[in-house]
């Protein structure tokens, strides 16, 4: 997740107009969100006030992406928050992914912009953290997912907390343990 990070900074090197999106998809305690932290440490405060909450609307988080993220990395803890209020959870967080990884958002009124309308425009790395299962739903629904949208889309699976979690390729400590040293190192 570091390299995500650091990738997010040569976006303007690359002339990037688009962004994509690492969804760490597995079961509570396996580390996902201390992975976000690690990430985002690169930036700056990593705790988890750091971290945005997907609990915004769709345009709360694209008016985020454009102000606060364009070239950075932008974590997203709980991604499948945002579609708990939603009618058709599904279709909502496609849209939303569709939306984030497009770098593009919704033209305002000149009434909420300083600049007369002019459209959010972003390039970010996006990571955040799904519940089990949300996002091999994503990639398995890609009837209502344009191809694009799924070549910048990756859904990294988390294995379970008695797999080891995130850390499952260190052997001789527990995950908790490794967790904890790493919040202490944030």
């Amino acid at each position: 997740m570091l390299a995500t990070s650091f990738a997010s900074l040569t976006l303007p090197m690359a002339d990037a107009t688009e962004s994509s999106i690492f969804c760490l998809e597995g079961q509570t305690s396996t580390g996902k969100t201390s992975a976000l932290r690690t990430a985002l440490s690169i930036m700056g405060p990593s705790g988890v006030k750091d971290i945005e909450l997907a609990d915004a609307t769709a345009d709360g988080l694209k008016d985020l992406a454009g102000s606060k993220f364009n070239h950075k990395l932008m974590a997203i803890d709980e991604l499948g928050m945002y579609t708990t209020r939603q009618a058709n959870p599904e279709q909502a967080l496609h849209t939303l992914i569709q939306s984030l990884v497009s770098g593009r958002g919704r033209r305002r009124a000149k009434v909420y912009e300083a600049d007369h309308g002019a459209s959010a425009n972003w390039s970010t790395i996006v990571v955040t953290t799904v519940g089990l299962g949300i996002g091999s739903s994503l990639l398995e629904q890609q009837t209502s997912v344009s191809e694009g949208v799924l070549a910048r889309c990756f859904v990294i699976r988390i294995p379970a907390p008695d797999k080891g979690g995130i850390f499952d390729l260190v052997s001789g400590t527990s995950t908790s343990d490794l967790i904890d040293r790493l919040h202490k190192l944030l």
